[in-house]
């Protein structure tokens, strides 16, 4: 086929005339890449709409920025997108295939980096979230050591991208990295690496929030260690 769309067993899409806007678009545009909507996520454990996953909050080129980080500022869920053909079936750079066990995220990267992708501001399908308990968030976020691997992957996509992207991209690459690294040692309760100079600019961006929140966490570690090590002597 000309166009390729996407909705994986537990998502949905609910406006009738999804394709057509879409493909509409592309065939008014073909100088893009493909083109994607916001989505709705609701969540399966708490039966409830969760939030949108775009907030551009109007029609807009997805900056490859964001298609490269994605976490917060992923506005395009793999049920949105309507892809042209010719940029799934031709060879792609290394990076694409080099994070394991996840495509979606270097996929929009190479679209966005490679064409353009288009966020039309219109609401048309559903992300169930944690829909069941094989799911990819279950098996891949629930889990502190699933988390950690899955975190390690990222890392290792974002160092082959960073040797194949165009040099612009290269500072926010690594500055990825080190949030990553970071994410990795909060997890992980290492404070040290958390403290450290190579992670002091991964660190300033935190939320007060989050710096907070590892604070406490770091005095709750302390007081369980010191009560282990009481009960290690009483016994």
């Amino acid at each position: 086929g000309k166009y390729i769309a996407f909705c994986e067993g537990d998502d949905y899409w609910f406006d009738p005339f999804k394709l057509y806007i879409q493909v509409h678009f592309m065939e008014d545009h073909p100088d893009y890449a493909g083109c994607t909507h916001d989505t709705i996520i609701y969540d399966c454990r708490k039966q409830s709409f969760f939030r949108k996953y775009g907030n551009y909050g109007m029609d807009t080129d997805i900056p490859a920025t964001d298609a490269i980080s994605w976490g917060p500022t992923h506005k395009a869920h793999l049920s949105s997108w309507l892809i042209d053909s010719k940029y799934i079936f031709c060879s792609k750079p290394r990076y694409v295939s080099s994070y394991k066990g996840v495509g979606d995220q270097p996929l929009l990267t190479f679209f966005t980096l490679t064409g353009k992708v288009r966020f039309l501001n219109l609401t048309m399908s559903t992300y169930n979230m944690f829909s069941c308990a094989t799911s990819w968030r279950v098996r891949n976020t629930t889990n502190k050591a699933a988390n950690i691997a899955l975190i390690n992957r990222r890392i290792h996509f974002f160092e082959v991208l960073r040797d194949e992207a165009p040099p612009q991209y290269h500072e926010f690459i690594s500055d990825l990295i080190s949030k990553d690294r970071l994410s990795i040692a909060m997890i992980s309760g290492d404070y040290r690496t958390i403290y450290s100079k190579e992670n002091k600019k991964a660190y300033k961006a935190l939320s007060i929030k989050t710096k907070f929140r590892i604070f406490l966490k770091r005095i709750k570690d302390s007081v369980t260690s010191c009560d282990r090590s009481e009960t290690n002597h009483q016994q």
